[in-house]
């Protein structure tokens, strides 16, 4: 059963400085993907707001859990919390 994050959960964050944001990185390198760009997930205050797009609770839902499942432009992505919602860091996998 998923559940969508509740946006108590998201103020606690950004009252602490912390805001969940997608950020684009840009692949290097050679090959089919060179220059991509592909979303990443950021826990922390982005210093050029511009160039993030915040992250909403219609964004994300919750597995139970503790899991977080993102879809972006055709893309899932599975985020999973180390300890808990308000946890310092976050691992990524691509699913």
């Amino acid at each position: 059963m998923l559940l969508h994050i509740e946006q108590k959960a998201l103020d606690y964050l950004r009252k602490n400085g912390h805001v969940l944001t997608i950020d684009y990185e840009r692949t290097e390198g050679e090959g089919e993907d060179a220059g991509k760009a592909f979303p990443k997930i950021v826990l922390g205050k982005p210093e050029n707001m511009d160039l993030f797009k915040l992250i909403t609770p219609h964004d994300l839902q919750v597995y139970l859990n503790e899991e977080l499942i993102l879809e972006n432009y055709g893309k899932t992505v599975k985020i999973a919390f180390e300890k808990n919602l308000f946890s310092k860091k976050l691992k990524m996998l691509e699913i």
